[in-house]
């Protein structure tokens, strides 16, 4: 039965690797299929399998029917809905899901169930549980399409959000009065507005208290986030699986408690059958407070799959418990998978199953330490995969903080949740957790910045893979001649390469309406720009580049060039010198950068040559001119035989015009990427006629509001012959040049599509 259930998983959850769904008859036959092969036992697996693809892909056809397609982005609507979600606010906006109630459109729009919408306008404070009414413009859901970047995609569609969008000014807009409409929702903001104003607790204290409590953790510093990263401690700072289970433990004790007065009572019922629903009613409760996010949702299933085998069996298989979580994770959102959550609760568990299924008869001391070693060995492989590395600290430190923070912090916390709830104080409670969890934050701090897998060539398969066959035969009972395969298998790791070595290897990243570009040159990077952040919140340098340079194996920047201060140039500098060590830094406005980046100013006539490239800044000059911000950046031409690029940042017609009379361009281009984004007044005929390129790339988000790139641009373009590239379409676009001087081309695009993915429609040429 174990199988059948895993089988099962794995169809449903392989769904997600369809680059498209199958049509609705081919579905119907599946089904069938599965149906009629589970009645011989020995095609059962097949229909298992089957099935759960079968479920998935109706599951997938379900949530695409409600989606917002492109062809409508950018619709305007009046929605009245609730407000289900907690609010995140700072002086600027308010984001929230709406759940919609109903939509006024001037066309046919789909039956969009969930909106996640932002508020520019400070008086408009939309509130858990609150109805409104709002006027709107819509976003078909797009996600940035690069490697290794978390998929914004398949996120917003397992959570059930439609589409994206912002509140346009209206008349209209207004809160509608009534009593709240989604009172879990309301119960939750309140909670999160007294935690928001906890007295005597500092900011990090009370963001992790949220998090912790209310699975929000959007008031956690990037910083914090990271440091969380790289100590192994992440999954106490969320409503893990851990703490999950630890509320349905004191469930559990309570209705034992209950079960034990019952029977002196008079009572049949065995003690652990009455003890069942209260451990599944805590745990429910925990979550349902949380939000009942996805990782709230897994850990539910889990904690529901033990207690009701423990009702109902004296003693069930530990691993047909955990094939039925699975499976049942699985039919509830098939989806799961693409989340590395997911992949890490259900292998810290299956570690701790392979290690702990039977008896063995150790003291609780080392029994706890074989269980932080068992989770480590098999999540560090996930964790160099997911993340590029894992901290060596994740054991020492976990030894201490897992019981720390599971029976002392958390119980404290849902403490002071309980009595707030029944109207008594509990910020008593709150404040002694939120202390603790600031001296937590405070010690790991103070670790060595260390990690397992600094040294690893890349972030991808082949090295999770084999760590995973080197580290996993120490989980279980595997024999010596397995084991003794780990030497070999750890090299191997720390050998494979991603990709035959280039001459030179330019990409631009998809970071919407911003820049950036990665030159790779041997084990050499250099970044220009960075894409769009904000100080002290999201930012691209973070979410995309560092990922990107991780599944390369790059381990530093050697240089960063910002080409100016705009925020969607520059501001994802301080994000990406957060994940990994910047050697120097040139800007065309260093001084708007922060001081922590010891930026020094670009000047023309700067060089460098790496491996037989040459670097060449051609702008700006370093007589104190131009002023203008755009007309600041840096112009940065990299030069190998028979290739040339340039990277010209938001300069204007006027500075194209100086560097075209200049005679610093080379004969022709190979690569250039447009002026400021393709706008009209940039990229200009006597500049495409001066460097006369082959490749003409547009870094965009999809149908911006600036109409980028503007089509006399591309028709500018077309009549010097180059091929246009748009990252909105095509997401990143890498130019490889090879040892045999030949140009290769690649774009997100033409690698891993899944069917949730929407594209704009590309010419027959596969190009813009």
């Amino acid at each position: 039965m174990a199988a059948l259930f895993a089988l099962f998983a794995a169809g449903a959850l392989g769904h997600a690797l369809l680059p498209a769904l199958p049509e609705p008859a081919a579905l119907g036959l599946m089904a069938a299929a599965a149906a009629a092969l589970a009645v011989p036992r020995t095609t059962r697996p097949l229909a298992a399998l089957l099935a759960g693809l079968s479920w998935g892909a109706c599951w997938g056809h379900w949530q695409l029917a409600h989606r917002l397609p492109l062809a409508l982005d950018r619709s305007d609507a009046l929605v009245e809905g609730r407000v289900v979600s907690l609010a995140q606010a700072d002086e600027r906006r308010t984001s929230f899901t709406l759940a919609v109630e109903s939509l006024e459109a001037a066309g046919a729009l789909p039956p969009l169930r969930r909106l996640r919408l932002t508020a520019y306008d400070p008086k408009l404070r939309p509130q858990p549980g609150e109805r409104w009414r709002l006027a709107v413009r819509l976003r078909a859901i797009r996600a940035h399409h690069d490697p290794g970047a978390f998929d914004r995609a398949a996120w917003l569609l397992a959570e059930g959000v439609d589409a994206t969008g912002y509140v346009r000014a209206s008349r209209a807009n207004g809160r509608l009065d009534g009593a709240p409409a989604a009172p879990l929702a309301a119960l939750r903001g309140r909670l999160a507005r007294e935690i928001a104003e906890l007295p005597g607790a500092a900011e990090r204290g009370r963001a992790l208290l949220a998090a912790l409590v209310l699975g929000d953790r959007s008031g956690l510093s990037p910083a914090d986030r990271w440091l969380l990263v790289q100590s192994g401690t992440v999954h106490l700072a969320v409503v893990s699986g851990l703490h999950v289970g630890l509320a349905a433990g004191l469930g559990l004790g309570v209705g034992l408690g209950l079960g034990h007065l019952a029977a002196a009572a008079g009572v049949l019922a065995p003690a652990r059958v009455v003890a069942v629903p209260f451990a599944i009613a805590a745990a429910a409760g925990y979550a349902l407070l949380a939000g009942f996010g996805i990782p709230a949702r897994r850990a539910l299933i889990m904690t529901a799959v033990a207690a009701l085998a423990v009702s109902f069996r004296r003693r069930a298989d530990p691993w047909l418990l955990f094939a039925a979580a699975l499976a049942g994770v699985a039919a509830a959102n098939p989806l799961a998978g693409t989340q590395p959550g997911f992949w890490l609760s259900f292998a810290a568990v299956a570690a701790l199953l392979a290690r702990f299924a039977r008896p063995s008869g150790v003291g609780w001391l080392r029994a706890l330490v074989e269980a932080q070693l068992a989770v480590a060995l098999a999540l560090a492989p996930l964790l160099v995969y997911f993340q590029g590395s894992a901290t060596p600290w994740a054991v020492p430190v976990n030894l201490v903080a897992v019981p720390w923070v599971s029976f002392l912090v958390v119980p404290l916390a849902l403490l002071g949740a309980l009595l707030e709830l029944t109207g008594l104080p509990g910020d008593w409670a709150w404040r002694l957790a939120a202390r603790q969890l600031e001296w937590g934050m405070g010690l790991l701090e103070r670790l060595p910045d260390a990690a397992l897998g600094a040294a690893l060539p890349a972030r991808n398969l082949w090295v999770a893979g084999f760590l995973a066959a080197a580290l996993l035969p120490w989980l279980s009972s595997a024999g010596l001649a397995a084991r003794r395969l780990a030497p070999p298998l750890l090299l191997a790791a720390f050998l494979v390469r991603p990709a035959p070595a280039a001459v030179v290897e330019l990409t631009l990243l998809d970071v919407g309406q911003g820049l950036a570009a990665v030159v790779r040159v041997g084990r050499r990077v250099l970044v220009y720009d960075v894409g769009y952040g904000e100080p002290g919140g999201f930012n691209l340098g973070e979410a995309v580049v560092a990922p990107y340079l991780a599944t390369l194996g790059q381990r530093r920047v050697d240089l960063l060039v910002v080409s100016h201060a705009d925020l969607d140039h520059a501001g994802g500098a301080e994000g990406l010198a957060r994940r990994l060590p910047v050697g120097a830094v040139l800007a065309g406005q260093p001084e708007s950068l922060p001081a922590t980046l010891r930026a020094n100013p670009c000047r023309a006539g700067q060089r460098w040559r790496w491996e037989g490239v040459d670097f060449r800044i051609l702008w700006p000059p370093g007589d104190g001119r131009p002023r203008d911000d755009n007309d600041r950046s840096c112009v940065l031409l990299v030069r190998a035989p028979g290739f040339a690029a340039l990277l010209p940042g938001d300069i204007g017609p006027g500075v194209e015009r100086a560097l075209a009379h200049a005679a610093v361009l080379p004969a022709g281009l190979a690569v250039l990427v447009a002026a400021h984004h393709g706008s009209r007044f940039s990229t200009t005929a006597p500049w495409l006629a001066a460097t006369r390129p082959r490749h003409l790339v547009f870094s965009t988000a999809w149908n911006n509001r600036f109409g980028h790139p503007h089509p006399e641009v591309l028709a500018r373009a077309a009549a010097v012959g180059a091929v246009p590239w748009d990252t909105a379409r095509v997401g990143a676009v890498r130019f490889r040049l090879g040892p045999d001087g030949r140009l290769a081309v690649a774009t997100a695009r033409q690698g891993a599509r899944r069917y949730w993915h929407q594209w704009p429609p590309l010419r027959p040429s596969g190009r813009l």
